[in-house]
């Protein structure tokens, strides 16, 4: 599969950040790289900026922002978020418009089933937005989720056709520093053959090895990783992630019965995990499976780095489709 066909660029730190969009969509959270993008953000169609609060941050109504109109969820699962806010927002079947998303502070689930959706209904172009941070406030032992583990299952409208013999069943992890995710989404699929896909290089030089440190943590569960189990993709590149996906699902193909992704590492990776899915794996035995927690830390990361624009062209492919090329 060829993703060469989506692109991306660097922008500088306080670069405006310029484009012709209809709406611009941003979850919020107290970090300094989320409120950066949305101010930053200019689009000279005046697009309307919105707020999305995901309720598992537990913010209380003084910590929310002022500025912008805010799209509250809470209660609905990922698919009847999108649902609720494609509806507020307008966005229907083949809508013309163009939405620009900085994911920065998106929960993964919410972020890969909406990109899903806006691929589903015919949108040609999505901007996507992502700023790198400084560093993480606690370094190696950085915690992202909070509270109990309430479930490990499908992300809702990210499903694949289903096989019920697992005997060999291929999961493939985004491994972040999340090391307890990692743990139990590894248990939950025991019986499975496990492959670990590793940030590298990573968003900052010393953030690999903090990484590192946090999957051995996980070995127990994991299992040992050799260098067919092994694989490496950039922490900021969903399109090299995506191809390093087919790449592994290549060689394994003939042996799987089911294939689950699981991305718990940087927000491109997942990125990269769902424009896998879209494009290869929706009719396969493939679905993408997320240890869901009570909660999320509201604030994990000092500065703002490199921000990133990922241009997502699904139109090229749907035309590509058409004319069975």
């Amino acid at each position: 599969m060829d993703y060469s066909y989506h692109y991306k660029e660097s922008l500088r730190e306080a670069e405006r950040i310029v484009g012709e969009w209809d709406i611009f969509l941003s979850a919020y959270n107290p970090s300094d790289r989320v409120s950066s993008v949305y101010d930053r953000a200019v689009s000279t169609r005046k697009a309307e900026k919105v707020w999305v609060i995901h309720g598992e941050y537990g913010f209380s109504q003084p910590e929310l922002p002022e500025s912008g109109y805010r799209f509250e969820h809470s209660g609905e699962d990922e698919s009847g978020f999108c649902v609720q806010l494609l509806q507020e927002l307008g966005i229907g079947k083949n809508w013309p418009g163009r939405i620009c998303i900085d994911v920065t502070g998106f929960l993964r689930p919410h972020m890969m089933c909406l990109v899903a959706k806006l691929e589903e209904l015919g949108i040609r172009t999505v901007d996507v937005l992502y700023a790198e941070p400084k560093s993480y406030r606690r370094r190696e032992v950085t915690e992202f989720s909070k509270g109990r583990i309430s479930a490990i299952r499908q992300v809702a409208g990210l499903e694949g056709l289903a096989n019920v013999e697992s005997d060999k069943d291929l999961l493939v992890i985004g491994a972040g520093y999340d090391d307890r995710l990692i743990t139990a989404v590894s248990h939950h699929k025991e019986a499975a053959q496990k492959v670990v896909v590793l940030g590298f290089p990573p968003l900052r030089a010393d953030m690999y090895q903090q990484n590192l440190q946090r999957v051995y943590r996980a070995s127990g569960a994991l299992g040992p990783l050799t260098t067919s189990t092994r694989f490496f993709a950039p922490a900021n590149d969903p399109f090299v992630t995506a191809d390093v996906l087919g790449s592994v699902v290549g060689d394994w193909e003939r042996e799987v019965s089911n294939l689950y992704l699981c991305p718990l590492a940087t927000k491109p990776q997942a990125l990269g995990f769902v424009l896998f899915f879209v494009a290869q794996g929706r009719q396969r035995r493939c679905s993408i499976i997320f240890p869901f927690s009570e909660g999320y830390q509201k604030k994990t990361s000092e500065g703002v780095g490199r921000t990133w624009r990922y241009v997502l062209e699904f139109g090229a492919r749907q035309d590509e489709a058409k004319l069975g090329v």
